[in-house]
Parts: C-alpha cells; structure tokens; sequence
C-alpha cells in the first residue's frame, strides 16, 4: 500500500503581546461619535483637497495631493483625517477616491494617497488593541454591538484570534453569548479560521473554544464545516458533550446524520472545491495575500501570508490529506493532493514564497515520483480536463524520471501520455513523447504512432511560430510573404484539405477567412482528424462580429475569431489565440533544448532492435536538421541518423562528413556517425 504524503511544515510566528486600555463603554460611544483627533495643519490640507478635487479644480487638486503625500503622514492618522472630512461632508470616502484616481489629470497625485490610505486600512485591521477594544464593546448595548460588529467586520478573518481566545477564557463567560453572535452575524469571513480552529485538541482548556466554533459554523451554514464537523460526531475519542454538538451542528446544516456520512468523502469534496476555487473559503481574488490559517500548539490559532495564487492549492492539499488519514487507501485523495503540490509550485507568483514550506521540503517532483506511475498518470489526466498546462508539464516530467515500459505501459498506464501527445501545448507534447520514447517500449501501445512525428516535430524547433495560411490564390502569396518578413514560419494553402499536408514541421495556428464558410467548416474536421493539425489554434477572420463562427469560438479555445485583416493587426491576435488554446510559445533556447533532446531520444530509440516504434516518420526531418545552424543538434542528428539503416541516411552523412563547409569539430562527429551505420549496416553509399 502506497504510504501517504507527510507534509510537516516547519513555521515560526513571531507575535508580540499588547497592553490593552481599559474599555468604558460610554466613552467609547461618544468617541464613535464624535470625530477623533487630528492635525489640524493635515486636516486643513486635505479639507482644501476635497474642496478643489469637488469643484474640478484638479490642478490645485493635484498640488494639495502631493504635498500631503510628500509630507509622508502616518497613514494610520491620514486615514482618520480623510474619513473625518468625508464624514463632514456626507460622501463615500472610497467612493471618491477611486473615482478620482480614474481622472487623467488627478490619478497621478491621487494613485500615491491611495496606496497611504489602504496602508491605514491594512493597519486598522491589523490593531489587535483595537480588536480587544470592539470585543470588549459587544455586549455592552445594542448601539455598542452595532458599533463593534461594523469595526470587526473591518478586520474579518484577522478578529478570529482573538474572538476564540475569549470563548476559551472561563474568566470571560460574559463575553460569550456575544461573541457567538458577533462570529455569526461575521460569517463567511470567519470560516476560514473557524474550521482551522476544530485542528485543535479537544481537552479541558479547548473544549469551550471547540464548543463555541460548532455552534458557530452550524449557524454561519457552509458545507465547507461539514468535514470537520462529520468528523467530530463520529469520533470514538472525542467526549460526548463534543459528539453531541457537532452531531446537532451536521443535522441543522441539512446534511442528515452524520453516522451515515463518510468524512473521507467529504473532505474530498471540499479538497477539490477548493483547488478549483470554488469553495466558500477561496481566497479573493481582489489580493495577492491570503491568510492559511493553522492550529499551533502553542500559539493557539495563527496565520500564514500565502500568496492569493496557490490558496486554493494549499487548502486542497490540508483537506485531501485530512480524507487520507481518515480513509489511507483513498487513490482519488493521494492524487489530488499531488496535483495541488505541482500547482502551489507552478502558481506560486515569481518573487513570493510559500511560508507553509522550506528549504529542506520535499519538492513537488520528489513527491511525484515516489508516488508512482498511476498516480501521476491521475494527475496528468486531471491536468489535460482541466488545460492546466503547468500541472501537466511538471507531472510528464516526474513520470520521465520513473521511466522503463513496465511503468509506464503496464495496464493501460499509457492512456494519460497518449492524451499528453494530443494537447495544444507543445512543450507538453514533447515531454509526453519524450517520456514515451524514453520507456523503450516493447510491446504495442493505442495511440503509439504519435511519439516518433511528435519527436521529430521537437527537433525541428527554431522558437518561431508556424502558421498555415488558408486563402484564395490571390491574397495567399502576399499574406505568406508578410508573415515570414514578422518572423513566422508559414506556408500557404488554397483549400482547407491541403492543411494537413503542410510543409512545416509543426503547426501552431492555421489562418483563414470566412469568405467561403464551407472551407472553415472544412478546416475544422480536418484539424480535428489531422495529428499534426489537432493542437493548432484556428483562426478565423470574420466581416463582422456577428459571425456565426463567434459562437465556435465562445464554445471552443481552439478556435479565435478576429476583425483584423492587416498582417501587423494579426501578430498579436495569432499569440493570443495560441495562449487561449493552450499552446505557450517556445523561446529559441527551448526549442533548441527540446531539439537536442528529440534527436537524443530518436537515436536510442534507433539502437533499441527490439521497440515497437516506427522510427521512418522521422528521417526526412533529421536530414533535413543536418544543414540545422546549431552544432550541438547537428552532431545528435547524426547520431540517430547512424543507427537508422538507411541508405538515404548514410549517404546524406557522408556529403556532411565531406563537406568543406562542415565546422571541423561536426564533421568529426559526422565522421564518427558514419562509421557507425557502416559497422551496423555496411556500405550503403553505391555510387
């Protein structure tokens, strides 16, 4: 039996403890309502600022803004200034900042005191004195509780802490009943570290906290507190009092009783929920930071700043592993839990870290391999459904390094390459036929005549897009000529038939007009039926936007429709199509990388006699990259050619060998080449 992940971060919260004033609710009613202190010199200039900006003043506007930005104000005192005098004034603050940060002659000087003002906003959140403050006020009147709750609902998931720590404390039973309600009437802002906090152990100083969290998440009503609540109500160990509440909790939520569910199965569920960022707890998408919120022994509940991109990633990955301790023999758990390992790397923000992980973590790609062959098969599958071209990539590549047929052919494990070989992407198609072909396989495989065209597609790579042009006669020649002076690698065709017999070594995207609708609609099954073609975006240059071609393309990202007919219009729209279909572009050092790694694969699958592949599909691409500029793929060419037994082969090395243009160091190898198809095969040259 496979043995589960362990995914034990190593995390060190700093926290800092507060000296906290003593509260007064009167006062702090009368502080709400009236207005707080401020600098009178900074209150005067942002008072001048809204009359100039409200009466279209902007340039006196801008010159207000900017000397209350060079002054470099507090921006926790800034923002009480600013909300002062829009309060006076009876405006929306964020309202009108942003509407002015939207006019040309404002949004320069506007732009730098926005930023203050969410810096004052990111610490008013923050103040855990200001939290206890709030807490404190919420069981004092309704006004105070009105009060509070709207300045809690303002620090949202950051008041949580706090809150439970209360719910803890015997010493605060006061606070209780409020804080229950404050926890509801905060909802779904809270669930995320609500269902962190039933991670903790259930003993004496918990239980009331775990108590509070139940009541809570049964009243909050997402079943995104199902698993854990499931879990508890059919926990042996957990006392009867604590059984007996989540068990009410589960039945309130509708979900039945929970003896008759399956917690595996539902933290599953929510597991992917979560790494499709459809769950009740994704991050927002409106932040680049996203609070993890864990259960620490001894800090009780803490956070983590994730990067907003890998959230949902990192939430599947607790939940999945939440349905593999509980079920260990669950495949679909192990291998969504890989799939959101491969995606919190491959989604991780260039600059960011991943505070949940360190240096001496295991790698995506470790996990990855030392799951096997299946599992990785699993999570390339759901990486094709999902064209997430990034999973897939990392996840062929793992299952290069497990390697050897009886890996990867055994019981129809060849299924998910096969589907790798078909997808838009090439970089995922070369690592798909590069895995494949790695394998030596020995036996016959469904879908086995894609590796060896794909593989010589990837030794024809220079970094320049191919595009196969569909045009009448008269517009071809002109259209051709203009695509190859922007860089493109093209080829023409009159009729839509005749695309799949396109002289390139691979197509990114076939151009075409909707002057006559039946090529187009040609075109498609042709595509569809034609490897070469079936991952090429389609592009359609319509009249109008009302073509009825639009509607293949809303329902199909293979295929793009354009109103734009010139050749510099163009550009744009044909990198844009492959990047909706699937299909990044290769840069010139990894195409010359995946060149070099295709002819190396060619030529050891030639020295293997016994694979099942038909290695003729690829000789007229290795003959012509033997005239290639690139040294390093012209000698690994020469080699796969010296192993294929051919007499075109061995006389096309023979001119290279003997011509004078030949770099002494490649006519070398040339040479080498040579001799080798001699020894094997004999003379070949005739004449």
């Amino acid at each position: 039996m496979m043995r589960m992940p362990r995914f034990l971060p190593s995390v060190v919260i700093a926290c800092c403890s507060v000296a906290l004033p003593v509260f007064s609710p009167q006062a702090a009613v009368a502080q709400e309502n009236g207005q707080q202190a401020v600098d009178a010199a900074l209150r005067a200039d942002v008072d001048a600022f809204w009359h100039y900006a409200m009466t279209f003043r902007y340039d006196m506007a801008s010159a207000q803004a900017n000397k209350i930005a060079q002054a470099n104000p507090d921006p926790s005192v800034l923002l009480k200034t600013f909300e002062s005098v829009a309060e006076e004034r009876k405006y929306n603050l964020d309202h009108w900042m942003l509407r002015w940060q939207q006019v040309p002659q404002l949004s320069e000087a506007v732009t730098p005191l926005n930023n203050i003002l969410s810096e004052g906003y990111r610490l008013r959140r923050a103040d855990q004195a200001a939290i206890e403050e709030n807490i404190k006020r919420l069981p004092a009147s309704e006004q105070s509780y009105a009060i509070a709750i709207n300045r809690l609902r303002e620090s949202g998931q950051l008041a949580a802490p706090l809150m439970l720590r209360y719910l803890g404390d015997s010493t605060k039973v006061e606070y209780h009943p409020a804080i229950l309600r404050a926890l509801v009437d905060l909802g779904q802002s809270v669930l995320s570290p609500l269902t962190a906090a039933l991670e903790a152990p259930i003993n004496e100083a918990n239980q009331q906290m775990i108590l509070g969290v139940i009541s809570a998440l049964s009243d909050i009503g997402y079943d995104v507190s199902l698993p854990p609540l499931v879990y508890l109500a059919n926990d042996a160990q957990a006392p009867a009092v604590v059984k007996s509440a989540a068990r009410e909790a589960v039945i309130k939520l509708g979900a039945g009783d929970p003896a008759n569910l399956d917690a595996s199965q539902l933290y599953y569920d929510i597991a992917q929920k979560h790494y499709y960022g459809k769950a009740a707890t994704s991050a927002d998408p409106r932040s680049d930071v996203a609070f993890y919120w864990i259960w620490d022994q001894d800090k009780g509940l803490v956070k983590l700043d994730v990067p907003s991109a890998i959230f949902g990633d990192l939430m599947a990955m607790r939940s999945s592993l939440k349905s593999l301790a509980i079920n260990s023999n669950r495949e679909d758990s192990l291998s969504l839990w890989l799939s959101a390992n491969y995606g919190r790397e491959v989604r991780l923000p260039e600059g960011t870290q991943d505070p949940t992980r360190n240096d001496q973590t295991p790698s995506a790609h470790y996990y990855g391999v030392a799951s096997g062959a299946k599992y990785l098969n699993n999570v390339i599958t759901r990486a094709l459904g999902d064209r997430d071209t990034g999973v897939a990539l990392a996840a062929v590549r793992s299952l290069q390094k497990i390697g050897g047929e009886s890996n990867l052919f055994a019981s129809g494990q060849a299924d998910a390459l096969v589907q790798a070989m078909q997808y838009p992407d090439r970089q995922v198609r070369f690592e798909a036929a590069l895995a494949a072909g790695g394998a030596l396989p020995q036996s016959q495989f469904e879908g086995q005549e894609r590796v060896v065209p794909i593989l010589a597609e990837a030794v024809a790579q220079t970094g320049k897009p191919h595009v196969v042009v569909v045009l009448p006669e008269a517009q071809l020649n002109a259209r051709v000529q203009e695509l190859k002076d922007a860089g493109f690698e093209a080829y023409g065709v009159t009729r839509a038939e005749a695309a799949a017999g396109a002289a390139l070594p691979a197509v990114d995207v076939i151009l075409i007009s909707d002057e006559d609708p039946t090529q187009v609609q040609s075109l498609r099954d042709v595509a569809a039926a034609t490897p070469k073609l079936q991952g090429a975006a389609i592009v359609i240059m319509t009249k109008t936007q009302a073509s009825p071609f639009a509607v293949w393309a809303a329902q199909n990202p293979m295929i793009s429709v354009t109103q734009a007919h010139s050749t510099a219009d163009l550009q744009p729209v044909l990198q844009q199509a492959r990047e909706r279909a699937g299909a990044a572009a290769i840069d010139e050092q990894a195409a010359t990388d995946y060149a070099i790694r295709a002819a190396r694969a060619l030529g050891e699958l030639a020295k293997s006699r016994g694979q099942v592949l038909d290695l003729r599909g690829a000789q007229t691409t290795l003959l012509q990259a033997l005239d290639d500029s690139r040294p390093e793929l012209v000698k690994e060419v020469g080699n796969a050619l010296a192993y294929l037994g051919t007499g075109e082969s061995q006389v096309a090395l023979a001119i290279k060998a003997t011509d004078e243009a030949t770099d002494r160091d490649v006519k070398l190898s040339i040479y080498n080449s040579l001799t080798t198809s001699a020894r094997f095969f004999g003379n070949l040259l005739g004449e």
